[in-house]
Protein backbone atom coordinates (compact mmCIF):
# COMPACT_ATOMS: atom_id res chain seq x y z
CA UNK A 1 0.00 0.00 0.00
CA UNK A 2 1.50 3.33 -0.81
CA UNK A 3 2.08 5.92 2.12
CA UNK A 4 1.69 9.63 1.20
CA UNK A 5 2.64 12.56 2.79
CA UNK A 6 -0.36 15.06 2.85
CA UNK A 7 0.10 18.57 3.43
CA UNK A 8 -1.56 21.94 2.73
CA UNK A 9 -0.83 25.81 3.29
CA UNK A 10 -2.42 29.20 3.28
CA UNK A 11 -1.12 32.40 3.45
CA UNK A 12 -1.93 36.33 3.30
CA UNK A 13 -0.50 37.84 0.32
CA UNK A 14 1.98 40.80 1.14
CA UNK A 15 -0.06 42.84 -0.92
CA UNK A 16 -3.20 42.09 1.02
CA UNK A 17 -1.50 42.56 4.14
CA UNK A 18 -0.19 45.93 2.74
CA UNK A 19 -3.65 46.80 1.57
CA UNK A 20 -5.48 45.31 4.77
CA UNK A 21 -7.51 43.23 2.60
CA UNK A 22 -7.99 39.66 3.94
CA UNK A 23 -6.71 36.70 2.33
CA UNK A 24 -9.20 35.12 -0.12
CA UNK A 25 -7.54 32.01 -1.06
CA UNK A 26 -8.54 28.81 1.28
CA UNK A 27 -6.80 24.89 1.51
CA UNK A 28 -7.18 21.54 3.25
CA UNK A 29 -5.76 18.17 2.62
CA UNK A 30 -6.41 14.85 4.19
CA UNK A 31 -5.54 11.19 4.92
CA UNK A 32 -8.02 8.80 5.33
CA UNK A 33 -7.49 5.82 8.10
CA UNK A 34 -5.32 3.11 6.79
CA UNK A 35 -3.90 5.01 4.06
CA UNK A 36 -6.59 4.06 1.94
CA UNK A 37 -6.51 7.38 -0.10
CA UNK A 38 -5.15 10.87 0.13
CA UNK A 39 -6.99 14.44 -0.56
CA UNK A 40 -5.56 17.98 -1.01
CA UNK A 41 -7.23 21.35 -2.35
CA UNK A 42 -6.56 25.07 -3.09
CA UNK A 43 -9.34 27.66 -3.93
CA UNK A 44 -8.63 30.96 -4.80
CA UNK A 45 -11.45 33.50 -3.82
CA UNK A 46 -11.59 36.05 -6.61
CA UNK A 47 -9.83 40.22 -5.46
CA UNK A 48 -12.54 42.10 -7.24
CA UNK A 49 -14.63 44.47 -5.44
CA UNK A 50 -18.00 42.59 -6.45
CA UNK A 51 -16.77 39.07 -4.99
CA UNK A 52 -16.92 40.63 -1.25
CA UNK A 53 -17.35 37.00 0.17
CA UNK A 54 -14.95 35.35 -1.77
CA UNK A 55 -13.17 34.46 0.99
CA UNK A 56 -16.66 32.44 1.84
CA UNK A 57 -16.82 31.39 -1.26
CA UNK A 58 -13.12 29.63 -1.39
CA UNK A 59 -13.62 28.20 2.42
CA UNK A 60 -16.94 26.87 1.42
CA UNK A 61 -15.67 25.22 -1.93
CA UNK A 62 -12.58 23.37 -0.59
CA UNK A 63 -14.87 21.79 2.58
CA UNK A 64 -17.87 20.95 0.01
CA UNK A 65 -15.00 19.32 -2.29
CA UNK A 66 -13.75 17.69 0.38
CA UNK A 67 -16.57 16.10 1.66
CA UNK A 68 -17.45 14.88 -1.93
CA UNK A 69 -14.52 13.12 -2.73
CA UNK A 70 -14.82 11.16 0.72
CA UNK A 71 -17.82 10.11 -0.15
CA UNK A 72 -16.33 9.36 -3.86
CA UNK A 73 -13.31 7.22 -2.33
CA UNK A 74 -15.35 5.33 0.13
CA UNK A 75 -18.07 4.18 -2.29
CA UNK A 76 -15.16 2.97 -4.59
CA UNK A 77 -12.73 1.36 -2.51
CA UNK A 78 -12.72 -1.72 -0.80
CA UNK A 79 -10.48 -4.30 1.08
CA UNK A 80 -8.57 -6.94 -0.45
CA UNK A 81 -8.26 -10.36 0.44
CA UNK A 82 -4.65 -8.77 1.99
CA UNK A 83 -6.58 -6.41 3.83
CA UNK A 84 -5.54 -3.46 1.99
CA UNK A 85 -7.81 -1.27 0.59
CA UNK A 86 -8.06 -1.03 -3.63
CA UNK A 87 -10.78 0.28 -6.03
CA UNK A 88 -13.49 -1.90 -6.60
CA UNK A 89 -14.03 -3.86 -9.79
CA UNK A 90 -16.88 -2.35 -10.31
CA UNK A 91 -14.78 1.26 -10.64
CA UNK A 92 -12.33 -0.38 -12.71
CA UNK A 93 -14.79 -1.43 -15.33
CA UNK A 94 -16.91 2.04 -15.25
CA UNK A 95 -12.67 3.53 -16.36
CA UNK A 96 -12.53 1.33 -18.96
CA UNK A 97 -15.41 3.04 -21.11
CA UNK A 98 -14.68 6.46 -21.88
CA UNK A 99 -17.87 7.33 -22.23
CA UNK A 100 -18.93 5.78 -18.38
CA UNK A 101 -15.71 7.55 -17.24
CA UNK A 102 -17.32 10.91 -18.19
CA UNK A 103 -20.79 10.29 -16.72
CA UNK A 104 -18.47 9.25 -13.48
CA UNK A 105 -16.44 12.25 -12.88
CA UNK A 106 -19.54 14.51 -14.26
CA UNK A 107 -21.29 12.77 -11.17
CA UNK A 108 -18.71 13.70 -8.89
CA UNK A 109 -18.62 17.07 -10.04
CA UNK A 110 -22.19 18.11 -10.29
CA UNK A 111 -21.99 16.88 -6.54
CA UNK A 112 -19.41 19.39 -5.87
CA UNK A 113 -20.93 22.27 -7.60
CA UNK A 114 -24.24 21.62 -6.16
CA UNK A 115 -23.34 21.36 -2.26
CA UNK A 116 -21.50 25.03 -3.15
CA UNK A 117 -24.51 26.34 -4.26
CA UNK A 118 -26.35 25.33 -1.66
CA UNK A 119 -23.89 26.21 0.97
CA UNK A 120 -23.76 29.97 -0.55
CA UNK A 121 -27.15 30.16 -0.47
CA UNK A 122 -27.73 29.10 2.95
CA UNK A 123 -24.82 31.67 4.22
CA UNK A 124 -26.73 34.24 2.24
CA UNK A 125 -29.88 34.17 4.07
CA UNK A 126 -27.89 33.18 7.17
CA UNK A 127 -26.34 36.74 6.72
CA UNK A 128 -28.15 38.67 4.33
CA UNK A 129 -26.24 41.43 2.28
CA UNK A 130 -25.73 45.07 4.05
CA UNK A 131 -25.99 47.88 2.09
CA UNK A 132 -22.23 48.28 2.65
CA UNK A 133 -21.55 45.51 0.88
CA UNK A 134 -23.27 46.25 -2.03
CA UNK A 135 -22.14 49.71 -2.07
CA UNK A 136 -18.49 48.74 -2.40
CA UNK A 137 -19.56 46.29 -5.74
CA UNK A 138 -19.36 47.72 -8.98
CA UNK A 139 -22.08 50.04 -9.83
CA UNK A 140 -23.47 46.91 -12.42
CA UNK A 141 -23.37 44.36 -10.21
CA UNK A 142 -24.35 46.10 -7.23
CA UNK A 143 -28.17 46.80 -8.90
CA UNK A 144 -28.13 43.00 -9.85
CA UNK A 145 -27.26 42.57 -5.96
CA UNK A 146 -30.63 44.74 -5.00
CA UNK A 147 -32.50 42.58 -7.15
CA UNK A 148 -31.30 39.64 -5.79
CA UNK A 149 -29.62 38.40 -8.94
CA UNK A 150 -26.40 36.88 -9.79
CA UNK A 151 -25.99 36.52 -6.07
CA UNK A 152 -23.50 33.62 -6.03
CA UNK A 153 -21.08 35.85 -7.95
CA UNK A 154 -20.21 37.02 -4.50
CA UNK A 155 -18.87 33.93 -3.47
CA UNK A 156 -16.36 33.67 -7.14
CA UNK A 157 -13.88 30.86 -6.46
CA UNK A 158 -11.31 29.33 -8.18
CA UNK A 159 -10.83 25.37 -7.30
CA UNK A 160 -8.30 22.47 -7.92
CA UNK A 161 -8.39 19.06 -6.49
CA UNK A 162 -6.86 15.92 -6.25
CA UNK A 163 -8.15 12.59 -5.13
CA UNK A 164 -4.97 9.93 -4.92
CA UNK A 165 -6.33 6.52 -4.29
CA UNK A 166 -4.06 3.07 -4.52
CA UNK A 167 -4.36 2.72 -8.33
CA UNK A 168 -5.64 5.85 -9.31
CA UNK A 169 -5.29 9.84 -9.40
CA UNK A 170 -8.30 11.63 -9.77
CA UNK A 171 -7.70 15.38 -10.21
CA UNK A 172 -10.20 18.14 -10.82
CA UNK A 173 -10.12 21.89 -11.66
CA UNK A 174 -12.40 25.42 -12.05
CA UNK A 175 -10.39 28.79 -12.59
CA UNK A 176 -6.66 29.23 -12.79
CA UNK A 177 -3.68 27.79 -10.38
CA UNK A 178 -1.64 25.35 -11.42
CA UNK A 179 -1.36 21.35 -10.62
CA UNK A 180 1.83 19.66 -11.23
CA UNK A 181 2.37 16.37 -11.39
CA UNK A 182 5.72 14.40 -10.71
CA UNK A 183 6.31 11.14 -12.14
CA UNK A 184 8.59 8.36 -11.14
CA UNK A 185 11.13 9.10 -14.39
CA UNK A 186 11.71 12.12 -13.08
CA UNK A 187 8.81 14.00 -15.58
CA UNK A 188 6.99 16.49 -14.54
CA UNK A 189 3.93 18.09 -16.70
CA UNK A 190 0.21 19.50 -15.62
CA UNK A 191 -2.07 16.99 -16.98
CA UNK A 192 -5.44 18.81 -16.15
CA UNK A 193 -6.33 20.92 -19.79
CA UNK A 194 -5.97 23.93 -19.68
CA UNK A 195 -9.10 26.55 -20.42
CA UNK A 196 -7.97 29.57 -22.82
CA UNK A 197 -10.65 31.56 -21.15
CA UNK A 198 -8.14 32.03 -18.11
CA UNK A 199 -5.43 34.40 -18.80
CA UNK A 200 -3.81 37.70 -17.35
CA UNK A 201 -6.18 38.78 -14.47
CA UNK A 202 -9.19 36.35 -16.19
CA UNK A 203 -10.42 33.61 -14.87
CA UNK A 204 -13.07 30.94 -14.79
CA UNK A 205 -15.11 30.48 -11.77
CA UNK A 206 -17.21 28.36 -9.43
CA UNK A 207 -19.74 31.20 -10.15
CA UNK A 208 -20.12 31.14 -14.00
CA UNK A 209 -23.00 29.98 -15.35
CA UNK A 210 -21.47 26.91 -17.04
CA UNK A 211 -19.40 25.59 -14.02
CA UNK A 212 -21.38 22.55 -14.25
CA UNK A 213 -20.09 21.66 -18.28
CA UNK A 214 -16.60 23.59 -17.78
CA UNK A 215 -14.92 21.67 -14.70
CA UNK A 216 -12.24 20.16 -16.09
CA UNK A 217 -10.55 16.38 -14.96
CA UNK A 218 -7.90 14.11 -15.37
CA UNK A 219 -7.48 10.42 -13.93
CA UNK A 220 -4.13 9.09 -14.10
CA UNK A 221 -3.31 5.13 -13.59
CA UNK A 222 -0.66 4.94 -11.52
CA UNK A 223 0.00 1.59 -12.81
CA UNK A 224 0.84 2.80 -15.65
CA UNK A 225 2.71 5.96 -14.79
CA UNK A 226 3.97 5.91 -11.64
CA UNK A 227 3.13 9.12 -9.82
CA UNK A 228 5.56 9.92 -7.53
CA UNK A 229 3.88 13.69 -6.13
CA UNK A 230 1.03 15.64 -7.08
CA UNK A 231 1.22 19.19 -6.25
CA UNK A 232 -1.43 22.30 -6.75
CA UNK A 233 -1.22 25.96 -6.10
CA UNK A 234 -3.46 28.84 -6.14
CA UNK A 235 -2.59 31.90 -8.93
CA UNK A 236 0.11 33.31 -6.61
CA UNK A 237 2.49 30.34 -7.00
CA UNK A 238 2.95 30.84 -10.70
CA UNK A 239 2.82 34.20 -11.39
CA UNK A 240 5.95 34.68 -8.95
CA UNK A 241 7.69 32.88 -11.77
CA UNK A 242 8.78 34.09 -15.30
CA UNK A 243 8.03 30.54 -16.65
CA UNK A 244 6.47 27.51 -16.33
CA UNK A 245 9.76 26.02 -15.19
CA UNK A 246 10.20 28.12 -12.21
CA UNK A 247 6.89 26.56 -10.63
CA UNK A 248 8.37 23.05 -11.37
CA UNK A 249 11.17 24.31 -9.69
CA UNK A 250 9.18 25.32 -7.08
CA UNK A 251 7.09 22.33 -6.22
CA UNK A 252 10.70 20.00 -6.86
CA UNK A 253 12.13 22.45 -4.06
CA UNK A 254 9.11 21.61 -1.86
CA UNK A 255 9.89 17.92 -2.50
CA UNK A 256 13.36 18.30 -1.38
CA UNK A 257 12.17 19.70 1.92
CA UNK A 258 10.22 17.52 3.04
CA UNK A 259 12.78 14.84 2.49
CA UNK A 260 15.41 16.89 4.70
CA UNK A 261 12.65 17.53 7.25
CA UNK A 262 9.12 16.24 7.05
CA UNK A 263 8.21 17.07 10.60
CA UNK A 264 8.74 20.70 10.75
CA UNK A 265 7.51 21.10 7.09
CA UNK A 266 4.68 23.05 7.68
CA UNK A 267 6.67 25.37 9.93
CA UNK A 268 9.38 25.93 7.19
CA UNK A 269 6.02 26.77 4.78
CA UNK A 270 4.42 29.09 7.71
CA UNK A 271 7.96 31.04 7.21
CA UNK A 272 8.60 30.60 3.44
CA UNK A 273 5.43 31.54 2.08
CA UNK A 274 5.22 34.75 3.37
CA UNK A 275 8.60 35.97 2.24
CA UNK A 276 7.72 34.15 -0.96
CA UNK A 277 4.71 36.35 -0.94
CA UNK A 278 6.61 39.43 -0.74
CA UNK A 279 9.14 38.59 -3.32
CA UNK A 280 7.45 37.27 -5.90
CA UNK A 281 3.39 37.76 -6.71
CA UNK A 282 2.39 40.02 -3.77
CA UNK A 283 -0.89 37.24 -3.75
CA UNK A 284 -2.40 35.10 -1.55
CA UNK A 285 -0.53 31.69 -1.30
CA UNK A 286 -2.07 28.34 -1.29
CA UNK A 287 -0.38 25.47 -1.55
CA UNK A 288 -1.32 21.41 -1.01
CA UNK A 289 -0.12 18.48 -1.73
CA UNK A 290 0.37 14.59 -1.77
CA UNK A 291 3.88 13.17 -1.85
CA UNK A 292 5.28 9.66 -2.20
CA UNK A 293 8.16 9.90 0.62
CA UNK A 294 10.11 6.69 -0.39
CA UNK A 295 10.02 7.46 -4.25
CA UNK A 296 10.76 11.45 -4.09
CA UNK A 297 13.84 9.96 -1.68
CA UNK A 298 15.05 8.20 -4.98
CA UNK A 299 14.91 11.30 -6.85
CA UNK A 300 16.69 13.46 -4.13
CA UNK A 301 20.07 14.24 -6.24
CA UNK A 302 17.90 14.22 -9.44
CA UNK A 303 15.88 16.81 -8.36
CA UNK A 304 18.96 18.96 -6.80
CA UNK A 305 20.51 19.17 -9.48
CA UNK A 306 17.44 20.37 -11.64
CA UNK A 307 17.22 22.56 -8.93
CA UNK A 308 20.42 24.26 -9.17
CA UNK A 309 20.60 23.82 -12.94
CA UNK A 310 17.12 25.99 -13.21
CA UNK A 311 18.98 29.04 -10.41
CA UNK A 312 21.62 28.97 -12.75
CA UNK A 313 19.65 29.23 -15.81
CA UNK A 314 17.57 31.65 -14.15
CA UNK A 315 21.20 33.71 -12.82
CA UNK A 316 22.10 33.21 -16.68
CA UNK A 317 19.36 35.14 -18.03
CA UNK A 318 20.49 37.81 -15.77
CA UNK A 319 23.64 37.96 -16.81
CA UNK A 320 22.70 37.82 -20.53
CA UNK A 321 20.18 40.38 -19.78
CA UNK A 322 22.79 42.54 -18.71
CA UNK A 323 25.36 41.86 -21.82
CA UNK A 324 22.58 42.61 -23.53
CA UNK A 325 22.07 46.35 -22.14
CA UNK A 326 25.95 46.58 -22.26
CA UNK A 327 26.25 45.68 -25.74
CA UNK A 328 24.90 48.97 -27.05
CA UNK A 329 27.51 51.43 -25.03
CA UNK A 330 30.55 49.29 -25.48
CA UNK A 331 30.36 49.14 -28.50
CA UNK A 332 29.94 53.04 -28.61
CA UNK A 333 33.05 53.27 -26.56
CA UNK A 334 35.00 50.86 -28.90
CA UNK A 335 33.93 53.42 -32.45
CA UNK A 336 34.90 56.26 -30.82
CA UNK A 337 38.31 54.83 -28.97
CA UNK A 338 38.95 53.99 -32.56
CA UNK A 339 38.31 57.55 -33.90
CA UNK A 340 40.15 58.61 -30.57
CA UNK A 341 43.26 56.49 -31.95
CA UNK A 342 43.22 57.89 -34.77
CA UNK A 343 43.09 61.15 -34.06
CA UNK A 344 46.08 60.91 -31.54
CA UNK A 345 47.90 59.16 -34.49
CA UNK A 346 47.53 61.95 -36.90
CA UNK A 347 48.40 64.70 -34.54
CA UNK A 348 51.32 62.71 -33.64
CA UNK A 349 52.79 62.28 -37.35
CA UNK A 350 51.98 66.16 -37.68
CA UNK A 351 53.91 67.14 -34.62
CA UNK A 352 56.82 64.64 -35.27
CA UNK A 353 56.64 66.55 -38.66
CA UNK A 354 56.39 69.91 -37.48
CA UNK A 355 59.46 69.18 -34.62
CA UNK A 356 61.27 68.06 -38.06
CA UNK A 357 60.85 71.29 -39.49
CA UNK A 358 61.95 73.49 -36.24
CA UNK A 359 65.08 72.09 -36.35
CA UNK A 360 65.82 72.64 -39.84
CA UNK A 361 64.71 76.17 -39.07
CA UNK A 362 66.27 76.80 -36.22
CA UNK A 363 70.12 75.19 -38.08
CA UNK A 364 69.44 77.68 -40.66
CA UNK A 365 69.07 80.36 -38.38
CA UNK A 366 72.02 79.25 -36.78
CA UNK A 367 73.93 79.10 -39.82
CA UNK A 368 72.92 82.77 -40.87
CA UNK A 369 73.81 84.00 -37.49
CA UNK A 370 77.01 82.57 -37.38
CA UNK A 371 77.87 83.98 -40.78
CA UNK A 372 76.75 87.69 -39.85
CA UNK A 373 78.58 87.36 -36.59
CA UNK A 374 82.06 86.35 -38.78
CA UNK A 375 81.33 88.81 -40.98
CA UNK A 376 81.40 86.70 -43.97
CA UNK A 377 77.92 86.89 -45.35
CA UNK A 378 77.31 85.99 -49.04
CA UNK A 379 74.54 87.04 -51.05
CA UNK A 380 72.04 84.54 -51.79
CA UNK A 381 70.25 85.58 -54.52
CA UNK A 382 71.02 83.44 -57.52
CA UNK A 383 72.91 80.11 -57.81
CA UNK A 384 75.66 82.42 -59.66
CA UNK A 385 76.00 84.01 -56.58
CA UNK A 386 75.90 81.20 -54.27
CA UNK A 387 78.24 79.72 -56.02
CA UNK A 388 80.81 82.45 -55.92
CA UNK A 389 80.47 83.43 -52.38
CA UNK A 390 80.93 79.83 -51.51
CA UNK A 391 84.26 80.16 -53.00
CA UNK A 392 84.87 83.27 -50.93
CA UNK A 393 84.00 81.55 -47.46
CA UNK A 394 86.40 79.19 -48.57
CA UNK A 395 89.29 82.14 -49.23
CA UNK A 396 88.39 84.11 -46.05
CA UNK A 397 87.95 80.73 -43.88
CA UNK A 398 91.63 79.87 -44.45
CA UNK A 399 92.53 83.65 -44.00
CA UNK A 400 91.10 83.38 -40.64
CA UNK A 401 92.39 80.24 -39.61
CA UNK A 402 96.08 81.29 -40.87
CA UNK A 403 95.94 84.87 -40.68
CA UNK A 404 94.02 85.89 -37.82
CA UNK A 405 95.65 89.31 -37.67
CA UNK A 406 94.97 90.22 -40.98
CA UNK A 407 91.15 88.61 -41.02
CA UNK A 408 89.73 91.89 -39.22
CA UNK A 409 91.58 94.05 -41.66
CA UNK A 410 90.07 92.26 -45.08
CA UNK A 411 86.73 91.72 -43.18
CA UNK A 412 86.63 95.40 -42.50
CA UNK A 413 87.58 96.01 -46.12
CA UNK A 414 85.08 93.71 -47.01
CA UNK A 415 81.92 94.95 -45.09
CA UNK A 416 82.67 98.48 -46.53
CA UNK A 417 82.80 97.17 -50.28
CA UNK A 418 79.71 94.68 -50.13
CA UNK A 419 76.89 96.49 -48.14
CA UNK A 420 74.61 95.20 -50.38
CA UNK A 421 75.72 91.66 -49.70
CA UNK A 422 75.85 91.76 -46.01
CA UNK A 423 72.08 93.52 -46.65
CA UNK A 424 70.66 90.29 -48.50
CA UNK A 425 71.87 88.18 -46.07
CA UNK A 426 70.86 89.97 -42.72
CA UNK A 427 67.07 90.77 -44.65
CA UNK A 428 67.46 86.48 -45.59
CA UNK A 429 68.15 85.89 -41.76
CA UNK A 430 65.65 88.32 -40.35
CA UNK A 431 62.66 86.30 -42.83
CA UNK A 432 64.18 83.12 -41.35
CA UNK A 433 63.92 84.27 -37.52
CA UNK A 434 60.14 85.22 -38.55
CA UNK A 435 59.82 81.88 -40.12
CA UNK A 436 61.06 80.20 -37.15
CA UNK A 437 59.10 82.28 -34.77
CA UNK A 438 55.79 81.49 -36.63
CA UNK A 439 56.50 77.77 -36.91
CA UNK A 440 57.51 77.94 -33.09
CA UNK A 441 53.95 78.99 -32.27
CA UNK A 442 52.73 76.69 -34.88
CA UNK A 443 54.68 73.52 -32.70
CA UNK A 444 53.35 75.16 -29.37
CA UNK A 445 50.08 74.41 -30.70
CA UNK A 446 50.26 71.38 -32.68
CA UNK A 447 52.02 70.30 -28.85
CA UNK A 448 48.78 71.61 -27.21
CA UNK A 449 46.19 70.00 -29.45
CA UNK A 450 48.48 66.89 -28.85
CA UNK A 451 48.54 67.06 -25.11
CA UNK A 452 44.58 67.49 -25.83
CA UNK A 453 44.27 64.59 -27.96
CA UNK A 454 46.21 62.29 -25.66
CA UNK A 455 44.36 63.11 -22.45
CA UNK A 456 40.77 62.60 -24.24
CA UNK A 457 42.22 59.10 -25.07
CA UNK A 458 43.52 57.95 -22.31
CA UNK A 459 40.92 58.99 -20.37
CA UNK A 460 38.21 57.33 -22.70
CA UNK A 461 40.72 54.24 -23.00
CA UNK A 462 40.65 54.00 -19.35
CA UNK A 463 36.47 53.93 -19.46
CA UNK A 464 37.03 51.68 -22.53
CA UNK A 465 38.75 49.63 -20.13
CA UNK A 466 37.03 49.31 -17.09
CA UNK A 467 33.83 48.81 -18.68
CA UNK A 468 35.51 46.34 -21.25
CA UNK A 469 36.57 44.42 -18.73
CA UNK A 470 32.92 44.08 -16.42
CA UNK A 471 31.74 43.40 -20.63
CA UNK A 472 34.25 40.51 -20.99
CA UNK A 473 33.61 39.11 -17.24
CA UNK A 474 30.16 38.67 -17.56
CA UNK A 475 30.77 36.76 -20.95
CA UNK A 476 33.09 34.36 -19.07
CA UNK A 477 30.47 33.68 -16.39
CA UNK A 478 27.86 33.17 -18.88
CA UNK A 479 30.03 30.52 -20.82
CA UNK A 480 30.76 29.15 -16.97
CA UNK A 481 27.20 28.92 -16.32
CA UNK A 482 27.03 27.33 -19.57
CA UNK A 483 29.46 24.73 -18.65
CA UNK A 484 27.76 23.95 -15.03
CA UNK A 485 24.18 23.62 -16.42
CA UNK A 486 25.36 21.01 -19.12
CA UNK A 487 27.04 18.92 -16.90
CA UNK A 488 23.76 19.09 -13.84
CA UNK A 489 21.61 18.20 -17.08
CA UNK A 490 23.98 15.40 -18.18
CA UNK A 491 22.31 11.76 -17.69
Amino acid sequence: MNKYFVFNKTVQGHLHIMKNRPCEDSSVSYVAEDNQYSIAIVADGHGSNSCFRSQSGSTIATMVTLEALKKFADYHLTKNENGFYTETDEFVKLLKSERARKHLIKQLTDSIVSDWYQVITDDISNHPLTDDEINSAESDYADLYRRGLKLNHIYGTTLIAALVMQNYVILLQQGDGRCDVFYSDATVNQPIPWDERCFDVYTTSMCDDDVDTSIRSTIIDIREKPVVACYMGSDGVEDSFRTMEGTHNFYRQLSTKIIDDQEHFIEYLESFLPKFSESGSGDDVSVAGVVNIEQVKELYSCYKNRIEAYQLSEAKIQIKTKIDSMSRKHGILQSRLKKELEELTFKTEEWIIAIARFEELTKEVERLQKQIDEGIEIPLDDDQSKKESSDLIGILTMIKNQFPAAFSIIANTFKKHHVGTISSVASVYERAKMTLQSHKKQLNDLSIELQAASKSYNSLSAEFEEYDNKYVKLNEELAELDLKIEKLQAP
